[in-house]
């Protein structure tokens, strides 16, 4: 795992080193850099493989091609022994497999790679530079073009440092606003880009020129007949090969347990192969604790329970600044202090992230949330309910929040939504009309591409195609980076194995949403074939979070502090007093959270 940069064009040393130098979170075991007339490219390196020899950049035999990657190729020593008939290797790393996949194949080396990555390679015989970025997203890779050089990094903080001028990108904060992260090609800064994933770069160096391609996608109109029995061998030979693959290392493993089914799945056939440590976070009612203990003592790992500090706003400053660009999950608190504490005993641990993706086990895929059966209610009980939260806010907060959030769900029709419409507003946190409110500058329709591509495809393919290519990568897998990469742990996600999504997807959507049970295949696995206990695995839906509800007055202290910067957002400081008069809940508090991260960001990283 590494922190990459390159300059294309006009390379210049001290702007490559001053980026470079503001990566070493993600790579503090060395530095290097390859620097000639055209190009120049670094890197930061985090040892996971071949701690001695693996330094980067790496070049092949006559120095002719060279690689900076960030990520890891699981596949590699499969790769390497075909490679090895034509090419002589100098070092026992997964890169260096990069450089002879690139003289072989060119850009068709990406159909050959199984992994996480973003590397850029150098070809200084053909004056071109491939950059490429991994199928689901994983790793992250920006680029700008200033003068006539372009510029690339794992990071945004990192290409802020060179730009004479940065100006916050009005489209992404609609975005912010809209979703709670950024889902644009182009970040929050103008001018700076996010290269997508399943897509590369071809840089034509003589000409100046690239051009930006598309090389994978996930077929999910493809459908084969099978049993269930069936079904079962094909996840339990593709899972259990993706979490072989993915422990494969040279520094200490540990696997990240919730105590949910995908984690406890993972951890299970990790045991099988090697002995393994476990982690976990909660705060003090967090009833998970003893699910994953039960999981630990299940396949008898070495098991540690983190309790968070309640008083996190200490390190809030820290957080906005190392989530790079703003993403107000809640989730990011959690992943903060267990990447802090996990890493303190292994380099790299596993995660069931991709699970939900995989199984549909997101709400807003299968509307299966209870919201429809509150509407199914008459109207006037409705009304009075709703009124009930004015007065039981004093006896019942919990009671009160839940009546405010569903009050917005009200106020914009949910009821007479369609399919697609209800889908948007589950995923969404502010209307169109609210961040038009909101943001006093003109922005493109947030809302416009989910609308298209939810109206492309059938209802629950659609919905969760559009979570893997939107949801996944801008908010879960965009906060497990940052918030790893913080604190230089590395994470692995066996679920993201791309053969394994396009197995899964061909087979009946019952198997994945059978009546009112998500997941079911995935439990089924886990208790049929891991041998789990069917209450721990057959129980409602927990996620990776922490209630933020106390810590409504704190955001509005934080909002508060930094109210100056809002005229520079060009953000309605009115419309947000707004929020301060409803008693705190989970959607409204969450929302004070997005605001109080995103100033907090700006005055870190911009100011």
């Amino acid at each position: 795992m590494c922190g990459i940069c390159g300059i294309i064009g006009e390379p210049n040393s001290y702007l490559l080193k001053l980026i470079c130098n503001n990566l070493v979170h993600r790579g503090p075991d060395s530095e290097g850099y390859y620097i000639d007339d055209k190009v120049a490219l670094g890197v930061r390196r985090l040892r996971i493989i071949d701690l001695v020899t693996g330094d980067q950049p790496i070049h092949n035999e006559d120095s002719t091609i060279w690689v900076v990657f960030n990520g890891e190729i699981y596949n590699f020593l499969e790769l390497k022994s075909k490679l090895q008939a034509k090419h002589r290797f100098y070092t026992s790393t997964d890169t260096e497999v990069l450089v002879h996949l690139w003289e072989d194949y060119k850009e068709n080396m990406l159909g050959y790679l199984k992994g996480m990555f973003a590397f850029a390679i150098y070809d200084a015989k053909e004056n071109k530079v491939f950059i490429a970025r991994d199928r689901f997203g994983e790793k992250p890779l920006y680029y700008t073009i200033i003068d006539n050089s372009f510029i690339f990094a794992s990071e945004l903080k990192a290409l802020i440092k060179v730009l004479e001028r940065i100006e916050i990108n009005t489209n992404a904060l609609a975005s912010y606003f809209a979703f709670f992260y950024n889902h644009l090609e182009e970040s929050f800064i103008k001018n700076v880009f996010r290269l997508n994933p399943s897509s590369y770069i071809l840089y034509d160096i003589k000409n100046r020129k690239f051009e930006i391609k598309k090389y994978w996608d996930l077929n999910i109109d493809e459908n084969i007949e099978i049993s269930i029995e069936d079904a079962l061998k094909l996840l339990d030979r593709y899972l259990s090969n993706s979490v072989k693959n993915c422990l494969i290392s040279d520094v200490p493993l540990g696997i990240l347990l919730s105590g949910g089914v995908d984690s406890s799945i993972i951890a299970s056939l990790a045991s099988k192969n090697a002995r393994i440590k476990t982690f976990h976070i909660t705060s003090e009612e967090e009833e998970e604790v003893k699910f994953a203990e039960e999981i630990a003592n299940l396949i008898g790992s070495e098991h540690k329970t983190i309790y968070i500090d309640k008083n996190f706003m200490k390190n809030f400053d820290d957080i906005a600044y190392s989530i790079d660009e703003p993403v107000a999950d809640p989730s990011i608190l959690l992943s903060y202090y267990i990447c802090e504490t996990t890493r303190k005993h292994v380099t790299v641990a596993l995660t069931g992230e991709g699970g939900d993706e995989l199984f549909w086990g997101y709400p807003w895929i299968s509307l299966n949330d209870g919201l429809d059966k509150w509407f199914d209610l008459p109207s006037f009980i409705r009304k009075n309910a709703l009124k009930m939260r004015y007065i039981t806010k004093h006896i019942n907060s919990s009671y009160a929040g839940i009546l405010q959030d569903i009050a917005r769900y009200e106020k914009i029709g949910y009821h007479s939504l369609d399919s697609v419409g209800k889908r948007i507003a589950r995923l969404s946190h502010f209307s169109l009309e609210e961040i038009k409110n909101l943001l006093a500058t003109r922005f493109e329709d947030p809302y416009k591409e989910y609308e298209e591509i939810l109206r492309k495809r059938n209802s629950l393919r659609g919905s969760a195609y559009l979570t893997i290519k939107k949801v996944l990568p801008n908010d879960f897998l965009h906060k497990d980076d940052r918030m790893s990469m913080k604190h230089s742990l590395e994470l692995r996600a066996p679920f993201l194995d791309h053969e394994l999504f396009q197995a899964m997807y061909r087979i009946s959507d019952s198997y994945k949403l059978n009546s009112s049970t998500q997941k079911y295949l995935l439990k089924l696995y886990a208790v049929k074939y891991l041998k789990m206990p069917k209450e721990a695995i057959f129980r409602k839906k927990v996620g990776f979070s922490m209630p933020l509800n106390r810590y409504h007055k704190d955001f509005i202290y934080k909002t508060e502090e930094l109210k100056y910067l809002t005229k520079e957002l060009r953000i309605n400081y009115n419309v947000i007093m707004r929020l301060y008069e409803f008693y705190p809940s989970y959607e409204y508090t969450n929302r004070l959270f997005a605001l109080s991260l995103l100033l907090d960001w700006y005055k870190n990283m911009v100011k």
